[in-house]
């Protein structure tokens, strides 16, 4: 019996603690096994943004690392295009008040019937609609600015050491057509949208 204890001890004190051992790293193991690849979570978030199922086969490739020196110049030129547009948009504004002051000034001096006057004022008028078209593109404009430079601010936000993120490719099929799309991920692999 005594001897019997002893064996209990010793297996106790000497087996068991190599036997937990043992088990936590043959669980530890399994584990890095299940972990999916950068690949794989790269073509996972690809899926989810486009509410792709399962099935759709999608290949992802990194493209490009975007450095955080990248970064700051990519957004330098964005802020420096938003007041540049900007100041278009100014002018252009500044021009069509002009215009419109002009076109009215020189209405009220014809003296026609409403039929010519219509006539007579479509040049002037055109020219008037033209400058507006051009301030509805500049607007547009900026507006892609504005989304570029909300993108970029984001992708700052969760920079980690000198990688701001990376551009990915993405290609699917959908029936039958060949799909590429480039997106924007940040250090965790999220696109940036």
């Amino acid at each position: 019996m005594l001897l019997h204890w002893l064996a209990n001890q010793y297996f106790m004190r000497f087996f068991f603690p190599f036997f937990t051992v043992l088990i936590l790293f043959s669980c530890n193991n399994n584990d890095d096994q299940n972990t999916p690849s950068d690949q794989e979570i790269m073509r996972d978030e690809v899926r989810n943004y486009l509410f792709l199922s399962d099935t759709v086969p999608v290949k992802v490739n990194m493209v490009d690392t975007v450095s955080v020196d990248d970064l700051n110049g990519m957004l330098a030129t964005t802020e420096e295009n938003l007041r540049l547009i900007q100041m278009d948009i100014d002018t252009l504004g500044s021009m069509i008040d002009t215009m419109a002051y002009q076109n009215l000034a020189y209405e009220n001096s014809l003296k026609l019937y409403p039929e010519s006057l219509q006539l007579h004022m479509a040049p002037k008028n055109l020219e008037l609609l033209k400058l507006r078209l051009k301030m509805a593109e500049l607007k547009s404009k900026r507006e892609e600015f504005n989304q570029t430079q909300r993108i970029l601010l984001h992708l700052r936000r969760e920079q980690v050491g000198q990688i701001a993120g990376f551009e990915v490719m993405a290609v699917y099929n959908h029936k039958g057509q060949e799909i590429e799309i480039s997106f924007l991920m940040n250090r965790k692999y999220r696109i940036i949208d």
